[in-house]
This record gives C-alpha cells, sequence and structure tokens, in this order.
C-alpha cells in the first residue's frame, strides 16, 4: 500500500498548501474540518519568508561575486606595491630603515603572505598608511602602483568585505526565520492530511488515494509495490 511522506523541499511545501487551499476555496473543506484562514495564513506567511531568503541568497552570491573580483585585485596591487618598494630599498632610492613604516621587516624582500581577505586588508592598510607616512616626511612618492590607485582598492575591498559579511548574517538571519516555520507548516500539513485521510477513510482504496491526492497528500509506492507496477 503506498505510504505518504510530507514535502521535504520549500516547494513541495507550498504547493501542498496551494492544492490544499484550492479544494477549501471551491467549497469543498466544510465536513473536512480545516480553517480555510489558517492555510491562507500560513501558505502567505511561509512565501513571504521563502522569498526573502532567496532574495537575501540572491544578493549573497552577487555581493561574493563582487568581493572576489576586488579580493583579485587588490592584492595584484599591494603585491606589486611591496615589490616597487623592495626595489627602490635595493636601488637606494629609499632607506631600508624606513621599511617598518609599513609593517616590513627591514632585512625581508619577499611579499608577505595575502591568502585571506583578512591578510589582504591588514597588508593594504598597512602599505596606504606607511606609504602617506613617508610621504609627510619628505618622502618621494613612489608610482607604477601609485598610492593613490591602492587606496582607492583598499577602501573599496574593505566597503566589500563589510557588505558581504552583512550579506551572510542577513541570510543566515532569514533561514533561521524559514527553518522554523518551515516546522510549523509540517506541523499543519500533518494535521490537514489527517483530517483528509480520516474524512475519505470509507472510500475504496483507489478512489481514497485518488480523492487525497487531489488534497495535495503526496504518496510514494514502497519498493516491491514499484516493481509490481512496472511488471
Amino acid at each position: 500500500m503506498p505510504y505518504r511522506r510530507l514535502p521535504n523541499t520549500d516547494a513541495g511545501r507550498i504547493r501542498a498548501m496551494q492544492m490544499a487551499l484550492t479544494e477549501l476555496c471551491a467549497g469543498n473543506g466544510a465536513d473536512v474540518k480545516i480553517s480555510m484562514h489558517t492555510v491562507q495564513a500560513m501558505l502567505a506567511e511561509f512565501v513571504r519568508l521563502h522569498s526573502h531568503y532567496n532574495e537575501a541568497h540572491r544578493l549573497q552570491v552577487q555581493k561574493s561575486k563582487s568581493l572576489q573580483r576586488l579580493f583579485r585585485d587588490t592584492k595584484m596591487y599591494v603585491s606589486h606595491f611591496i615589490q616597487v618598494l623592495n626595489l627602490a630599498v635595493i636601488r637606494k632610492e629609499i632607506k631600508a630603515e624606513l621599511k617598518p613604516l609599513y609593517g616590513l621587516d627591514i632585512a625581508a624582500y619577499n611579499v608577505p603572505e595575502m591568502l585571506t581577505a583578512e591578510q589582504v586588508l591588514e597588508w593594504g592598510e598597512r602599505i596606504v598608511s606607511g606609504e602617506n607616512l613617508r610621504k609627510i616626511q619628505g618622502g618621494t612618492p613612489l608610482y607604477n602602483p601609485s598610492i593613490a590607485r591602492v587606496e582607492v582598492l583598499v577602501s573599496q575591498f574593505k566597503d566589500a568585505l563589510f557588505a558581504q559579511r552583512k550579506s551572510q548574517e542577513d541570510t543566515h538571519r532569514h533561514q533561521e526565520r524559514l527553518k522554523e516555520k518551515r516546522a510549523a507548516v509540517d506541523h499543519l500539513l500533518q494535521d490537514m492530511w489527517n483530517k483528509i485521510e480520516q474524512h475519505f477513510s470509507h472510500l475504496p482504496e483507489a478512489e481514497r488515494l485518488s480523492a487525497c491526492k487531489q488534497w495535495g497528500i503526496v504518496y510514494y509506492l514502497r519498493k516491491n509495490e514499484r516493481e509490481i507496477s512496472q511488471e
């Protein structure tokens, strides 16, 4: 005998409530004792939460793509600036003793590790601060890239990082609200389906299953039943 199973997707939950509501709106729910108002309210709230979550997730993906592009560009410019600075020190155009202004080791000429967004932002801000301090002290500005270009990218990257994290928080908040509402929807469907099956329990199996499906109940065949139906 086929068994019923609650929907395991939000689309399935929405579809099940919509089908039950269609029957109720058609005036078929008087004897089933299901509140049309309750179903309407639950459906409207769940669709709203589902829509908010999808929009928040869409924006998060969008901001993540923007952040990835800025991560790549900012890292490249910060890295290039450090290389130009090190070459200037090697050529003795800039004193090695000034490298700590940038947070750099006097004796090291490698580019610091920048594998994470936090590392890129940290080194970007150090480089911008250090170059500006050196210029205040009378130093000749470095170019290709200029610190102005680096500073713009670091600022944009910082804003994008904040926006992306805010977007993640928004998505998580909407996800949690939707998760809580799923439990309420499943409880409503469980209660409705019990009443619907009870209402049609007097009918022969084929008619009963057909009538219940019309109300949105989902039935599945067991493995042995599927094999028999395919013979």
